[in-house]
């Protein structure tokens, strides 16, 4: 229906003796317009239906989407490439900030907002699309963009070299002595192993449970140096030597600690790496072997 009333209106302004070159451009400027619209609301039915059905469709060269380019006709423009797009962001959407108008050619000046879902990545690069309209509907379409930023954000996050940023996350979280801090930097099979009497626990739950129950006792502290650091595709395994301070809350005595442990982290499907083993051995002993150190 919407097309058959864009049709009629149009062909209602060609039949005007009034209409002129400007008339013409403000109306393809208008369809765009609309076209960004029914993308933002999800309505890809009126999406297609601004499109000539000869559609030539360029995305920008060295863009993650250009390997087909150019797509031709409707059903190429649909599948291959918004549907792929929709399949691969959690979030993607656009937005125009200016249009220059040329007859019938309309580009907008934008950027894209856009979360990828196996990396859990962010974008907002700049934009440009040039729009070719003929008869009121799409003929070709060119994009330019920060094709950089599309590619990084589909590339799972990397480590740095001695992984020394993720152990400093790591202990940025357990030195906050809140387990909501902690608990998200944990796989959901995680392992603690640590010297002392059962010490061993086994998967988010009961970290989570033990962690809240060492922090109720304990104020802690701790610094851990890293040492020797290997990846291994999705895995990465760190060695490190620890100090401790922990001081109990009811007593207000202190206790200092060192020891040395080996952390391994998981890369997820979101691209974060999480931590999936933690063992450690106390040099001097834990207060309690009940509440060992984290």
């Amino acid at each position: 229906m919407k097309r058959l009333l864009l049709t009629a209106s149009l062909l209602s302004l060609l039949a005007a003796p009034t209409v002129s070159a400007h008339d013409d451009s403000s109306s393809n400027e208008e369809v765009v317009k609309q076209i960004y619209a029914d993308f933002a609301s999800g309505d890809m039915d009126g999406f297609a239906e601004a499109l000539s059905p000869d559609v030539v469709w360029n995305e920008a060269e060295n863009n993650p989407y250009a390997t087909e380019s150019p797509y031709v006709g409707i059903e190429s423009v649909m599948t291959e490439v918004l549907s792929t797009i929709g399949a691969d962001f959690s979030s993607f959407s656009v937005k125009p900030e200016s249009y220059l108008v040329d007859g019938n050619t309309v580009a907008m000046l934008g950027r894209y907002q856009a979360t990828y879902k196996t990396t859990g990545k962010t974008m907002t690069p700049q934009i440009v699309h040039i729009w070719t309209l003929e008869d009121g509907h799409i003929t070709s379409f060119q994009q330019y963009g920060d094709t950089a930023a599309m590619r990084d954000v589909i590339t799972p996050a990397t480590v740095d070299a001695d992984g020394a940023q993720l152990l400093s996350d790591y202990v940025t979280a357990v030195n906050s002595n809140d387990i909501d801090v902690i608990m998200p930097l944990m796989t959901d099979d995680v392992v603690f192993q640590y010297s002392g009497h059962n010490g061993e626990i086994i998967g988010a739950s009961a970290v989570s449970e033990w962690g809240s129950g060492f922090f109720d006792v304990f104020e802690a502290k701790f610094v851990k140096t890293p040492q020797e650091f290997h990846t291994a595709g999705d895995w990465a395994m760190q060695r490190y030597l620890f100090t401790s301070t922990l001081k109990e809350k009811a007593s207000g005595n202190v206790t200092q600690g060192e020891g040395k442990g080996v952390v391994v982290y998981e890369r997820g499907p979101d691209g974060k790496w999480r931590v999936a083993w933690d063992g450690w051995s106390d040099d001097v002993p834990a207060p309690s072997a009940e509440h060992n150190t984290p």
